[in-house]
């Protein structure tokens, strides 16, 4: 949301490694109040190559479905095994169009709210998520990423 419309802009993606959640809420906001381009900045939690992740044709697959399922399904148990499951309001778990070494790229959404018109993402520990990434590697994630923009500018969900 930007004003009181929908927008539809591309994703910042930040892969600067050991940022705290402070320098990533203050690089959200001042990408996405400075370029409208922007409405959303993705945080590089783990990534299998040091390369640029690929565009690609994604389609709505029974695989794909289930390669979502599968990820999504692996952070449920994460929040439940570091009793976070109801410290967080919401967390979408995202399959996006783009591949890193020809594997797929997921997006964390854990959000705080208590009525959904505004909501902060949630700061879960930095060091239990590079847990989190190892078994998203081992399952053959390409990339995780961890939607670090509030609403607004950002939806809870994900289009």
């Amino acid at each position: 949301m930007q004003g009181d419309g929908r927008t539809y802009a591309q994703p910042f993606l930040i892969t600067t490694p050991g940022l705290s959640w402070k320098d990533c809420e203050k690089f959200s906001t001042e990408l996405a109040n400075r370029f409208k381009a922007i409405n959303r900045v993705i945080y590089q939690i783990g990534s299998v190559a040091d390369e640029d992740p690929k565009l690609v044709e994604q389609f709505a697959t029974r695989e794909n479905f289930d390669t979502l399922r599968k990820f999504d399904n692996i952070c449920t148990e994460f929040l439940q095994a570091n009793d976070l499951y109801e410290k967080i309001w919401q967390m979408p778990v995202v399959l996006v169009p783009l591949r890193t070494a020809n594997k797929p790229c997921i997006v964390m959404r854990p959000v705080n709210s208590t009525e959904a018109m505004t909501a902060n993402f949630a700061e879960i520990d930095q060091g239990m998520l590079a847990g989190l990434w190892r078994k998203f590697e081992a399952e053959g994630a390409g990339s995780l990423w961890y939607d670090v923009t509030h609403k607004p500018p950002g939806t809870i969900e994900w289009e």
